[in-house]
């Protein structure tokens, strides 16, 4: 799953890309390497995202929460229905 990333005035911003093949690995390693950029919120865009992964979807929820102890958010943005309900 290849990540666009982009580091922004307010943000660190990633925007995976859909890949069938993939098992998130490459998405995980983007956001640890976003939380090492010294920004103090990350963005995750998920509009080219079809489906995650449960397993993924675990990773992201237990960096969120670690995150949020040293104030750094992770904001989870333009999700399609099917990744909403995942993360529900």
């Amino acid at each position: 799953m290849p990540v666009f990333h982009e580091i922004l005035p307010e943000t660190y911003l990633l925007i995976p890309t859909d890949s069938d093949s993939d098992n998130g690995n490459e998405l995980l390693q983007a956001l640890r390497h976003a939380r090492r950029s010294g920004k103090t919120s990350i963005t995750l865009d998920c509009r080219y995202l079809a489906a995650i992964s449960p397993t993924v979807i675990s990773e992201i929820t237990r960096l969120q929460s670690k995150w949020r102890k040293h104030h750094i958010s992770l904001l989870i943005a333009q999700t399609t229905d099917k990744v909403r309900q995942a993360f529900s």
